[in-house]
């Protein structure tokens, strides 16, 4: 068996890409599906002040078979678009798949607080 030469990695970075990439055949880069995801974030930062991707899924309308970071694009582009801004904190994901892993807390800056009974 062919030994390992000392201080080279195991993968080269070509390898490395493919395995990080292998399950991102799965994400819809349809139009329909951005439109989708850009009305939930939209929706999302509406209803709360700040949150999560994992709560931005809640208002996604249809059913899409897609991976979970398929989301990433629409945060990026409500971000630019100014609806949303990150912050420095994160909170536990709730997928269990996802073992609690970090998720970073947006900002809304279009959040619409509810308006008190007799007001308005």
């Amino acid at each position: 068996m062919a030994r390992r030469k000392r201080n080279t990695p195991l993968l080269d970075l070509a390898e490395g890409r493919r395995r990080r990439d292998a399950g991102m055949d799965a994400v819809d880069n349809s139009a329909e599906f951005q439109y989708a995801a850009d009305r939930a974030v939209a929706q999302t930062a509406r209803v709360f002040s700040s949150f999560v991707v994992d709560q931005v899924w809640q208002y996604v309308d249809g059913d899409y078979g897609v991976d979970k970071r398929a989301m990433g694009p629409a945060m990026l582009r409500a971000a630019r678009a100014k609806l949303i801004e990150p912050s420095s904190d994160f909170r536990p994901t709730s997928q269990p798949k996802s073992h609690a892993q970090p998720r970073r807390i947006w900002i809304s800056r279009i959040y619409e607080a509810p308006r008190a009974a007799g007001q308005g």
